[in-house]
């Protein structure tokens, strides 16, 4: 019998799990470890009641996002038509390997022949769907005449909407003079800043206050009302209480105190009488008693060091006096703590309320209000009753993924639609599969206690075996050996012994790959430089301690990728490998390394468009033209493709010398007499006058347009990283035309919003657009990661703090346990606040905090295939828990190998472009015959653009062309029609099938696209191609023409070999132009003029 299944507590056979399991008459549910093919099961069940003649229509499959839905059709549709073709044998062996019970064979070879037609032409076929797509298609079939049908949309940018909730919220309270006080007395208490953070909180939890306060008429009241309750115990031990009981006692101690030998005990009887004797506040005298008896660190003081007899009946009193003393300091902060929750009930509501105007008035929605509006309507007696029937008739089969993603209100849905069949031979089946150890969306309301709850209702309800399988079939012997020595020990690496999933119990895995665990040594802290005091932000870079070290670690990291590769070059590819971390802040370094070391990579830095670096030299565009006299923005727009100004330029913009004495910035441009400066500076100014005049939309349009933008990216940017460029380019234009069309109507406004943006979290900013995945390195969060498995997987920067402090992570303090219909307790934690009345349930959170750490942990190691690597770095602070530790501790951490010098080269298709400057500049008279001729070099026509870039493209293929990808890739970089590319891909293909001109593409002989050439007037130019062909650089352009090149083609190559020369004087540069008819014309260097090729002996190479 193989370990890792069970089916009610009893370990099985493999066999008599995967029956139970399919059984599409029978309920389960699972708990299955990572890798042990959960959503083969869901889909299996699937087909398995497809087989046994369910209608289609009535199964109901819910997954946790769209993704994972369209996997899972793809997947279910593809095996039926599989079946539909196989020969009987090879279908008999499919259903078997689906445990379809011999009995059954001949009826299901039957019906599997016609499933495929079936399902694909059912008038309502599969329902696979997230819970949000479900509750939207719930949401349709309601009446028009239903409030709950009236929204349009689903608002998909909680951010903008946010910034004008807070704007109507502002307004609405300054209209009302009482919520107005309150919010003054708020802010005089908190601070601006901190108040505004503190109320929109309710924004991101307001389905919670929802819920908590949905059967109340005065819901910040009734919020109020139960937290009073909670503290009334406490509330008891007033200030006058105190007095009123222990005043004789105060006074007895302190004479007690006043003729005892020790110092300290004389010196607290002086200040307990001093404090007796104020005439202030019975606060003011509580805070003087416990200066008296306090340490400043809230410790009773030890009033008798060294004395051997001691008045027991002194000690007691003291005793009482000290222990009524922190009773009262209870009362007080109870007492402010309710104080600053009314003030925080009313103006959150009132957030809330101005959030859900805004939304209205748009005719919006958002996931949340699904949510609710659909469990209101199931409790609702009359609309709930239609939509509780709906549901009956059409679903007899609910399979749900993932459950342990489940939040409460989720739950409170599913449960109260399923209520109507407690007991009830017509229930429908239920397939629920999940695992509480991989629970790791806590901050989406996801709640792994929900899962073991689910079980025992659905054993209790609906007769659910409950199987559960810790057998793996992704992870190698010793990744998984590694996972169960980190958790088995101490109820996981954090020992936390209330965790929802249970023990952990060792994994099996079916794999036969030894592979690998590697625990890297920290690397140590880059010894910090001071910078001057006087800093010049283009001469002297700024310096980051914490940057440094982890770029170093990334290099680290990428060295070792590189040595990985080299060894198993054979098998390994670079798609194969995945890097993960906890923030994204850090993935920037990550990708500057695989940038430095050419390696493809992609990331799903979702809320980093603005981060994108070509985003942020649009924002600072827009900067620059709404206010022009803003330095660093202007530096960044100069320096940037759109002009290309070299550091020389920038310096001489700003110079060192006094300020005063000389222009700088803006006026500098506008003064100088250059001519690459007067055009910049004509440029900017007339984007500026468009700015005065046109909406933000029209204006980058304009700019996009006529400084053709998407192409200078497009041309400078490494080739994985293109379509993300140009894709975030074009987010930026969607930006300036967001909202009912008129968002934006100045320039300003849309600077505001996107350093808003900049200030709000990531995952409510707008996303970067992501390239496509094509053999490339995959750098994301681990909360991106459920689902995926690679060969090769990193756990980066792993030496940092968990998070075991809830205060810290989450500033409300909500109580909501599994099974109930809405919260038990709402409350915010202010700082310096936290009652013995709330402690419990504080704990709780923490804990429940060091548990989630332990499934991101579990989550990230079990994406390893074959080979897992763990790094960290020194911090500055000394740190008591991190993740590198408790690995070190279960796998002694090894030294770096040697990165000091790259010791692998790996072909650098993605190496950032250089830009120089032309030494030679072109006449303004000769770049006007330039644009107006027929065979122009300073624009080149789409044809020729499009077989640059396919020449480009095809010359690096490493493998065997994919030509609709290429053409693909071709046609996002140059903004082009698919078909078009298609048209001009014979051309390219003529060339690189000519003998003539193997020489120039042959992957041995080093070749670039990456030089960027910059005109005196500020035009980019790119080299199409560059050869290194022993000691001569071969510079090479291709044109679609048929007659010989003109002499503005030599005049252009002329220019670019002197700059080649500037960078390669010990390399002779020779240059040519290749046309489309696979004709070779070399330039001579003497007469300048072009000499047709036919024969490679011609070449004296």
């Amino acid at each position: 019998m193989i370990a890792g299944f069970t089916v009610n507590g009893t370990q099985v056979e493999e066999t008599i799990f995967y029956q139970t399991a399919l059984n599409p008459q029978g309920s389960v549910v699972i708990e299955a470890c990572a890798g042990s093919g959960k959503t083969w099961m869901l889909a299996a069940r699937v087909v398995r009641l497809l087989l046994a003649g369910t209608s289609p229509s009535s199964i109901l499959a819910i997954t946790f996002t769209n993704k994972a839905a369209t996997e899972m059709r793809n997947r279910i549709y593809g095996w039926l038509n599989e079946m539909a073709l196989m020969d009987d044998e090879q279908l008999i062996q499919r259903l078997r390997d689906l445990y379809v019970p011999e009995t059954h064979l001949q009826a299901a070879v039957f019906r599997a022949r016609s499933l495929a037609i079936e399902v694909l032409s059912a008038r309502d076929s599969l329902k696979i769907y997230t819970f949000h797509a479900w509750f939207l298609r719930l949401k349709s079939a309601l009446p028009i005449s239903d409030s709950a049908a009236l929204f349009s949309t689903v608002n998909t940018a909680p951010a903008l909407l946010e910034m004008d909730a807070w704007q109507r919220f502002l307004n609405e309270i300054a209209a009302n003079p009482g919520l107005l006080k309150t919010y003054a007395e708020f802010v005089a208490e908190l601070g601006l800043e901190n108040s505004k953070k503190l109320l929109q909180l309710f924004i991101s939890k307001r389905t919670e206050w929802l819920c908590y306060t949905e059967q109340a008429s005065d819901p910040a009241s009734f919020a109020l009302s139960a937290l009073q309750r909670l503290h009334e115990p406490v509330l008891q031990a007033t200030p006058e209480r105190f007095f009123r009981e222990h005043a004789e006692s105060l006074g007895t101690l302190a004479t007690a105190l006043g003729k005892s030998p020790g110092k300290t005990a004389q010196e607290c009887a002086a200040k307990l009488m001093a404090a007796s004797m104020l005439n202030t506040s019975a606060q003011q005298k509580v805070a003087a008693l416990k200066e008296a008896l306090f340490t400043q660190k809230g410790e009773p003081r030890k009033l008798f060091p060294g004395q051997k007899k001691i008045d027991v009946t002194l000690i007691t009193r003291l005793q009482e006096i000290t222990d009524a003393l922190l009773q009262v300091t209870e009362c007080l902060d109870a007492q402010r703590l309710i104080v600053l929750h009314h003030s925080w009930y009313s103006l959150g509501h009132a957030l809330v309320l101005a959030y859900e105007k805004e939304k209205a008035q748009r005719g919006q929605a958002d996931f949340a209000d699904l949510e609710l509006m659909i469990a209101r309507l199931l409790e609702d007696p009359s609309a709930g009753a239609a939509l509780q029937a709906r549901l009956d008739t059409q679903i007899k089969h609910l399979l749900i993924d993932e459950f342990q993603d489940t939040n409460p209100l989720q739950w409170r849905i599913v449960r109260q639609w399923l209520s109507g069949y407690e007991g009830n031979h017509e229930r429908p089946t239920v397939f629920v599969v999940g695992d509480a150890k991989q629970s790791i969306y806590r901050f989406r309301r996801a709640d792994p206690a929900i899962f073991p709850a689910a079980s025992l209702y659905f054993k209790e309800y609906f007769d659910a075996a409950l199987l559960a399988t810790q057998r793996t079939r992704r992870n190698a012997i010793a990744v998984n050996d590694f996972v169960n020595r980190l958790f088995s020990k101490n109820n996981g690496p954090w020992g936390e012994k209330n965790d929802p999933a249970g023990p952990f119990t060792q994994q099996v895995t079916t794999s036969q790959e030894l592979g690998k665990v590697e625990v890297f040594e920290r690397l140590a802290l880059v010894e910090r430089q001071e910078a001057p005091l006087a800093r010049h932000p283009l001469t002297i870079p700024l310096t980051n301690d914490t940057e440094s070290v982890l770029l170093l670690q990334a290099r680290a990291v990428v060295h070792r990728l590189l040595e990985l590769m080299h060894s198993h070059r054979d098998s390994w590819q670079w798609g194969q490998v995945l890097i993960l971390t906890r923030a994204r802040n850090i993935l920037p370094e990550i990708q500057t390394a695989l940038r430095e070391a050419g390696i493809p990579y992609e990331s799903s830095h979702r809320g980093g468009l603005l981060d994108a670096p070509e985003v942020a030299d649009m924002q600072a565009l827009a900067k620059v033209l709404a206010t022009p006299q803003a330095d660093l923005q202007l530096a960044q727009v100069l320096r940037c493709p759109l002009f290309g100004f070299s550091d020389q330029d920038l310096l001489s913009l700003w110079p060192l010398e006094d300020p005063i004495v000389q222009a700088r910035g803006w006026a500098a441009l506008a003064a100088s007499r250059q001519p690459l400066y007067q055009a910049t500076y004509q440029t900017l100014s007339r984007w500026r006058d468009w700015a005065g005049k046109l909406p933000v939309h029209d204006v980058f349009d304009r700019i996009y347009s006529e400084h053709e933008v998407l192409k200078k990216y497009a041309a400078v940017t490494p080739l994985q990283r293109t379509d993300a460029a140009v894709g975030n380019l074009l987010r930026v234009l969607e930006l300036a035309l967001d909202a009912h069309g008129g968002r934006y109507p100045s320039l300003s406004r849309f600077v505001q919003t996107l350093e808003e943006f900049s200030r709000i979290e990531s995952d409510e900013a707008p996303d970067e657009a992501l390239p496509e995945a094509r053999n490339s390195v995959l750098v994301t969060t681990i909360h991106s990661a459920k689902g995926l498995e690679r060969e090769i997987v990193v756990l980066f920067d792993t030496h940092r703090q968990i998070k075991s402090n809830y205060l810290a992570s989450d500033r409300v303090l909500i109580v909501w346990p599994p099974g109930a219909a809405r919260p038990e307790h709402f409350s915010c934690l202010f700082s310096g606040l936290n009652t013995s009345m709330r402690q419990y349930w504080q704990m709780q959170e923490a804990a429940r905090a060091r548990i989630e750490e332990g499934a991101l942990l579990y989550v990230a190691a079990t994406r390893a295939k074959r080979h897992l690597i763990i790094t960290g770095s020194e911090k500055r602070s000394k740190l008591k828990d991190s993740w590198w530790e408790v690995c070190a501790g279960h796998m002694p951490a090894q030294p770096w190998p040697d990165h000091s010098k790259p010791a692998l080269n790996h072909p650098s298709e993605s190496d950032s472009p250089k830009t120089v400057r032309f030494v030679e500049s072109v006449s303004v008279k000769v770049k006007t015959e330039a644009t107006q001729s027929t065979h122009p070099w300073a624009a080149a026509n789409a044809d020729e653009e499009i077989l640059q870039v396919l020449l480009e493209l095809a010359a690096k293929a490493e493998q065997k062309l994919d030509l609709d990808y290429l053409f693909q890739k071709v046609g996002k970089r140059l903004i082009v029609p698919f078909q078009k590319v298609r048209q001009v891909w014979p051309k390219a293909l003529k060339i690189l099938s000519s003998p003539l001109l193997q020489v120039f593409f042959s992957p041995e002989n080093k070749a670039y696209s990456q030089y960027n050439l910059v005109s005196a007037q500020g035009d980019l130019q790119r080299l199409d191609r560059v050869v290194y062909l022993d000691s001569t650089i071969w510079i090479l352009a291709f044109k679609d023409i048929q007659a010989p090149p003109a002499s503005l083609h030599a005049m252009q190559l002329r220019a670019q070999a002197k700059t080649m020369k500037l960078l390669e004087s010990k390399r002779s540069i020779r240059c040519a132009i290749i046309t489309s008819e696979a004709c070779l014309f070399v330039l001579d260097e003497l007469t300048g003029e072009f000499l047709p090729i036919v024969d490679p002996s011609q070449l004296h190479l």
